[in-house]
């Protein structure tokens, strides 16, 4: 009778031990998986801030030099024509408008792709840095709107109608641009834990 005890005995404790493992088995797997899905999730966020960090590095830049570069070549292109001798004031100023319709569509652009790159970083981002993106197309947007606004009002016959596109890129609005770029850079860092 013994031996029978002993058997089942160590047929239980065998049992039980094949349970335990069996138990920790699977929760490694289950926590492997979990890792795994952290892993995946912080490559697909620092692959897609990385992008967006680029596109907004580019309009940044383009944002800062379009009304530089708008008024420094089209308007001086411009000016030079009209003032040369036996010049069509007409042509000239076809030409002028035409150029400043390329330079706003080149403005535009920027903004599109910003948009589309906020888009797929609201499926992986925080609440806290969706606020900010958001804040971030707001203030790219009123820039845009400001910026064509004053375009519609240039007129050629009046040089004083130039003096606010060169004020565009430093009010207090490129400030809190320049501020929340550096706030949406320490946020991705921190969600994609790069210190």
């Amino acid at each position: 009778m013994n031996l029978a005890l002993g058997m089942d005995v160590t047929l239980f404790v065998t049992i039980v031990i094949a349970f335990i493992g069996w138990g920790l088995a699977i929760i490694q797997m289950y926590k492997n998986r979990q890792w795994q899905k952290k892993d995946l999730l912080a490559n697909r966020r620092y692959e897609a801030y990385n992008r967006f960090m680029v596109q907004l590095d580019a309009m940044s830049s383009n944002m800062k030099k379009f009304p530089q570069k708008m008024i420094g070549e089209t308007l001086g292109k411009f000016i030079l024509a009209i003032h040369k001798e036996g010049a069509d004031i007409d042509e000239e100023l076809i030409k002028f408008n035409t150029e400043v319709s390329k330079f706003l569509q080149s403005s535009i652009e920027p903004l599109y792709i910003m948009k589309q790159e906020i888009a797929a970083l609201k499926l992986i981002a925080s609440p806290e840095l969706l606020a900010k993106l958001d804040e971030l197309q707001n203030l790219s947007e009123d820039h845009y709107n400001d910026f064509q606004n004053c375009l519609s009002k240039i007129s050629p016959k009046d040089a004083n109608s130039y003096k606010h596109l060169e004020t565009i890129g430093k009010d207090a609005r490129w400030q809190r641009f320049t501020r929340l770029y550096e706030e949406i850079t320490i946020l991705m860092k921190k969600e994609i834990q790069i210190r």
